[in-house]
């Protein structure tokens, strides 16, 4: 009976001295269907007399929980359990790993939570840390739409020391199983129900903030002031892409942090920087990494991150410890399971082991980025099958592929991919054209737009789940056979809005096999408005050598032609083919602030690669002479005088992708076209400020965008006003001309609080048949009434008519108000919810219910209003003593 009084007794007083939680976090993998296995893990105080758990009980966040055993370390005290492992003796800090499998009944959202009663004693940004509750939590999301998730696997443990006056860091580590994208953010240390605890981050006993790296997960603090113990918490949150392209969030674990500050001389060693890496999957990567130490202190290296927790094999990276500057290598075999979107983090700590026996050990953590790429898809072939292109190429090196991504365009680029560049870049000018949804499908038939002349160049590319793209594979190109007649000019050799002519020339077929298309022959040339009705019929021969055709009779000022050929052959005339449609060239103008723009729209189984843009000078002369060129379809004529007409046409320069035996360059005109320099451009929004005086002042500044190209031809500033729930007017409230960025003094006898913007109008105006544009709104800015309200302390109702009535001695902007006057024994003597009424009349003295004159004496008055406001606002309350003196 005295034994199990004592440990009954052992164990109330263990309680007692409940202080030993320090940190952890709540970390899961998911099984099957519903079931989970979820982890916590703590890190506690490990002293004779600190409480030890060898169970925790865990909410399992859908209204049930369990009670789970402890499950590393020896088994010795915990009977039913084990005991934990003491990672840091010096320290006294114990880890716990509690394991426990839970099947939910539905999909949907679960705070997974655990709290314990107690954290460790003496926490500086926790007040009576000893009586305030450990808790943690994670969010899981059951999504069937976003598929399985395993949480980040957090491979860095959150007790740390650090000195007072050096740069303190952490690095969590985390590192997501299922490649989804991890952003971090800091939280408060929570107690109990999860209420957050306001000191954590309070300068009161924080004084440098704590910032987080919302990319990397690197917390510091720049710098510790005061030695102490603190605690701090962030989320690591995940991130996946849903079926509409979005990235949502898909659930958190919270981790709280506790690190040791102490009074050291020591200085933290240094991490020198590598990386980041990208590597090929199926190749090893290897590279050293070197710490050095200010104070020659000898150092530990070592390395934690998503490459050491992968599947088979996984990095490696051997602890080393020696003299300054020491150096470690890292090596990793990597396989094609490693393939995956998001880069791995891995951090490299460097220990210092210092020289002074007293002094604390620093540390300093460098996190780089490694990619493990697929390797692109090898010997890859096209060649012309009937009217399409057969395209073919291995099987992936990495079969986890789910399919491949095609890209095509005309001509070949020379694309070399970098060593971090996966997937087909778009300033290659290639377009993605087709996906194949299974990695074994390694061939493809290209039918789509396939025209003659043109060469077409394509490179594909393996795609994963995680949307993980490999190097691209070599460019490679085929054209079809050159079998028909092709057009080599279509040039607007006159334009008019009737009789505008455009001339037409085509070469026979290069490769027509009259073998197999026997004569006679017959050639048709078709043509129309470009994209507008039914073609017609403009000429016919016999025969199917190069010829010419002008197309007359046109309205080349204001329209686009487009021809095509088509070949009969044989006794009974059987269509042979139609060759690719080929349009004049269309200059349409747009006329801007001194200047004019050209765009230049064509159709044409060519390819045009250079323009030569011809202006009229002087105007109406019919003399043009050559201003520029432009390797893209537009050019913009700058330095014009606003308000006079400017005539334009340009001279294509184009070839054919097929072959370079083809004719070549081909030159085609476009038709003369004009339009007026005009200013059509608006200003950028200024930027916008202002500065309320009350009662009826507002100083308002703005400053004019410059660069980016903003235009800095802003003559008048308009500032636009609004109250409540109204928009802004069509007119301003003021508008002032400027000259320049300044500031403004606004004095109003009427109420001024509301919203403001400005905009920015420019002098096009002054330009000859011009008109003033306007900038978009500032941003809006508002301000609030000012609202006062004060009462006398005494009054004097003796009918002297002096000072007869309680009023207040100044009210402004006050939209409705209840005042209520009290005696000193509480008894209520005057009320009124009349606004208008008060400030006429007031409280005349008397007692309201009967009239009797109410006696000296001090009385007491509340009065609740509300101030006028751009739109709801909160009761206000204005109380005192008044003396009423008869």
């Amino acid at each position: 009976m005295r034994k199990s009084l004592l440990l009954i007794f052992l164990f109330a007083g263990m309680a007692l001295h409940a202080t030993h939680n320090r940190a952890g976090e709540i970390t899961y993998r998911w099984i099957t269907g519903l079931t989970y296995e979820v982890t916590i893990t703590t890190y506690t105080r490990a002293c004779q007399l600190c409480a030890d758990r060898c169970e925790l009980s865990i909410d399992w966040g859908d209204n049930s929980g369990d009670t789970l055993a402890r499950s590393n370390g020896p088994r010795i005290v915990c009977l039913q359990a084990r005991d934990g492992e003491i990672i840091d003796p010096i320290n006294q800090i114990r880890k716990n790993i509690y394991i426990g499998t839970h099947t939910y009944d539905a999909p949907g959202i679960y705070t997974i939570k655990m709290e314990d009663r107690n954290r460790n004693a003496g926490i500086s940004n926790i007040l009576n840390s000893d009586q305030v509750p450990f808790y943690i939590e994670t969010e899981l999301y059951i999504s069937p739409s976003l598929g399985a998730n395993s949480s980040p696997i957090l491979t860095n443990p959150p007790v740390e020391r650090g000195c007072v006056g050096k740069r303190f860091e952490h690095n969590p580590g985390a590192y997501d199983p299922d490649g989804d994208s991890l952003a971090y953010r800091l939280v408060y240390s929570k107690a109990q129900n999860g209420d957050p605890i306001q000191t954590i981050y309070d300068p009161q006993y924080v004084q440098d903030s704590i910032e987080i790296d919302p990319n990397t997960g690197l917390l510091f603090w720049d710098l510790p002031r005061n030695v102490g113990q603190f605690n701090f918490a962030f989320e690591i949150v995940e991130f996946r892409k849903n079926a509409q392209g979005r990235y949502v969030r898909i659930g958190y674990v919270t981790r709280d942090l506790q690190v040791d500050i102490e009074d050291c001389g020591n200085n933290p060693p240094e991490v020198i920087p590598v990386g980041p890496f990208c590597v090929e999957a199926g190749t090893s990567l290897n590279f050293s990494v070197t710490a050095t130490d200010p104070d020659t202190d000898d150092l530990i290296l070592t390395a934690f991150g998503g490459p050491f927790e992968v599947p088979t094999p996984p990095a490696t990276f051997p602890e080393v410890n020696g003299p300054s500057p020491l150096s470690g290598f890292f090596n990793w075999n990597t396989r094609c399971h490693h393939v995956r979107k998001q880069p791995y983090q891995v951090s490299f700590k460097a220990t210092d082991i210092p020289q002074d026996p007293n002094d604390i050990a620093l540390s300093d953590i460098y996190t780089t980025e490694i990619t493990v790429i697929a390797p692109a898809p090898k010997n890859p072939d096209a060649q012309a099958e009937g009217l399409a292109l057969r395209l073919n190429w291995d099987v992936s090196f990495c079969t986890e592929a789910d399919g491949y991504l095609l890209y095509r365009r005309e001509s070949p680029y020379g694309f070399v991919p970098g060593v971090c560049e996966t997937g087909v870049p778009a300033y290659t000018g290639y377009e993605f054209h087709d996906s194949l949804l299974n990695v074994n499908n390694t061939t493809y038939l290209d039918s789509f737009d396939v025209e003659l002349g043109k060469e077409y160049c394509y490179m594909v590319v393996a795609y994963f789940e995680d949307e993980a793209q490999s190097y691209a594979s070599e460019e490679f190109c085929a054209a079809l056979p050159l079998t028909l007649p092709m057009f080599t000019k279509v040039d607007v050799e006159s334009t008019d809005p009737a009789s505008g002519t455009i001339g037409i020339e085509w070469i026979e077929a290069p490769e027509f096999d009259s073998t197999i298309y026997l004569p006679p022959y017959r050639l048709e040339l078709w043509g129309r408005e470009k994209d507008n009705g039914a073609f017609n019929l403009l000429n016919t021969a016999n025969n199917i050598d190069a010829g010419n055709f002008t197309h007359n009779n046109l309205n080349t000022q204001d329209l686009s032609y487009e021809y095509h050929l088509d070949v009969y052959a044989g006794p009974n005339q059987d269509f042979v083919g139609s060759s690719p449609l080929a349009s004049s060239v269309y200059a349409e103008p747009t006329g801007s602030d001194q200047s004019v723009m050209l765009d230049f729209n064509f159709d044409t189984p060519w390819q045009n690669e250079r323009f030569v843009i011809y202006r009229e000078n002087p105007t109406g002369s019919g003399q043009f002479d050559s201003i520029g060129e432009s390797f893209v379809p537009e050019y913009t004529d700058t330095g014009l005088v606003n308000g006079e007409n400017y005539c334009y046409y340009a001279e294509s320069y184009g070839r054919y992708t097929a072959s370079d035996s083809l004719p070549r360059p081909l030159v085609n005109r476009s038709q003369i076209t004009c339009a007026t320099a005009r200013d059509t451009t608006a200003p950028c929004p200024p930027q916008f400020a202002l500065y309320n005086a009350c009662p009826d002042t507002i100083y308002f500044s703005w400053k004019l965008a410059q660069g980016n190209g903003c235009k800095n031809d802003v003559s008048k500033i308009n500032i636009y006003f609004r109250t409540g729930e109204n928009e802004f007017g069509d007119q301003p409230f003021l508008s002032i001309p400027v000259n320049g960025d300044s500031t403004i003094r606004f004095v109003s006898d009427q109420a001024i609080f509301g919203c403001y913007a400005i905009t920015a109008v420019d002098d096009a105006d002054q330009d000859p048949g011009g008109q003033a544009n306007e900038s978009a709104f500032s941003e809006e800015l508002c301000i609030e009434s000012c609202f006062t309200i004060k009462f006398p302390n005494i009054f004097s109702p003796n009918g002297d008519g002096y000072n007869e009535r309680f009023l207040p001695v100044e009210i402004e902007q006050v939209a409705n108000l209840e005042i209520e006057i009290y005696s000193r024994w509480g008894n209520l003597i005057y009320r009124t919810t009349d606004l208008e009424d008060f400030l006429s009349n007031g409280w005349d003295g008397n007692v309201q219910d009967n009239g009797s004159p109410a006696p000296d004496g001090v009385y007491y008055y509340v009065c609740r209003y509300t101030a006028e406001s751009i739109g709801p606002t909160m009761e206000q309350t204005a109380s005192g003593f008044v003396h009423l003196v008869r």
